[in-house]
C-alpha cells in the first residue's frame, strides 16, 4: 500500500470504525520484515491484541474476516456450540468468541505453527477450546499432506503413512459432539483446504442432521468434486442457501424437528 492511501485511511479512521481496521492492518503489513514474521495488532472493536504474519497470507484471512464479513450470516441464531473446522490462527474463533461469548468453539488446526498462534490468540477467551487436529469423517490418523507449502493458510491433510512420525488425530463431527457432550452443531464454519471432500462424500447425513448453520469455503479449483460432494449432500434437506464472499452459507430448517 502506497503511503498516500495509507494517509487517506488514517484521515478516514478519525471517523470511521471500518477504516480505522484497515489502517491499522496496512501499518502492520508495512512494518512486517517478512511473510513470516509474527506482529501484535490492536484491533478497533476487539479487547485483545490479534498476532499474525501480517506480510503474508494472515493478512488476507484478516481481511475476509474483519473487512469483507464474510461469515456474517444475520440469521436470528443464538448457538451454544459452535466448531471452527481449519481454524488456522483464530481469526474466526475470535470473532465467533465477541459474537457469542456463552457459545462453547472448538477450534481445530493440523499445522503446528497456526496453532501455536491459534492458541495465543485464543487464549483470552476462555469459551474458545483448541485441538491439534484435523476434521476427518472417520477417526483416522493423518499427515499434512504438502508441509513444505508456502502458503501457511493452504495445508492440506491425508490418511497418514504407517510409517508416519507424529500423525495427527482425525476428528468426525461426532467426535466434536462428544468431546463437548453436546446434542447438536449450531455453527460449522468448515474451511479445511479440499478435505471437504472426503467429509461431505462419506455418511455426512446424520451430522449434518444435527446441524443448523453451515459455513463452508469450497475448494474445487485445488480438488475437483467438492462442490458436487457438498451440494449433493445438503440437498437431502431443507435449507436457506446465500453466498458471501467466499463462503457458501447453509441455513437448515430445523422448524418441524423438536
Amino acid at each position: 500500500m502506497t503511503k498516500l492511501r495509507e494517509l487517506i485511511l488514517l484521515a478516514k479512521s478519525l471517523r470511521d470504525d471500518q477504516a480505522q481496521v484497515l489502517y491499522t492492518l496496512a501499518r502492520a503489513r508495512r512494518v512486517a520484515k517478512n511473510p513470516r514474521q509474527v506482529v501484535s495488532l490492536t484491533v478497533p472493536g476487539l479487547n485483545y491484541p490479534i498476532s499474525l504474519r501480517a506480510g503474508g497470507p494472515d493478512y488476507f484471512t484478516f481481511h475476509q474476516i474483519f473487512v469483507n464479513l464474510q461469515y456474517q450470516h444475520g440469521l436470528p441464531i443464538d448457538p451454544s456450540f459452535i466448531i471452527d473446522a481449519g481454524a488456522n490462527i483464530g481469526l474466526a474463533a475470535i470473532l465467533f468468541a465477541k459474537q457469542y461469548p456463552k457459545a462453547q468453539i472448538f477450534s481445530i488446526e493440523p499445522d503446528g505453527e497456526n496453532f501455536r498462534i491459534l492458541v495465543d490468540n485464543t487464549a483470552p477467551y476462555p469459551n474458545v477450546r483448541c485441538f491439534k487436529a484435523a476434521v476427518w469423517p472417520t477417526e483416522s490418523p493423518l499427515e499434512i499432506a504438502n508441509p513444505d507449502a508456502d502458503n501457511p493458510a493452504a495445508y492440506t491433510v491425508r490418511a497418514a503413512d504407517p510409517a508416519s512420525r507424529g500423525p495427527l488425530p482425525g476428528l468426525t463431527p461426532f467426535s466434536l459432539l462428544r468431546l463437548a457432550n453436546r446434542e447438536r452443531i449450531d455453527i460449522f464454519k468448515i474451511d479445511i483446504e479440499g478435505a471437504e471432500l472426503e467429509l461431505f462424500s462419506n455418511d455426512c447425513d446424520q451430522w449434518l442432521s444435527r446441524t443448523t448453520l453451515l459455513l463452508v469455503e469450497l475448494h474445487d479449483a485445488q480438488r475437483p468434486g467438492c462442490g458436487e460432494a457438498f451440494f449433493r449432500s445438503i440437498c437431502r434437506e431443507r435449507f436457506t442457501y446465500f453466498q458471501r464472499s467466499e463462503t457458501s452459507i447453509v441455513h437448515f430448517d430445523r422448524t418441524s424437528r423438536p
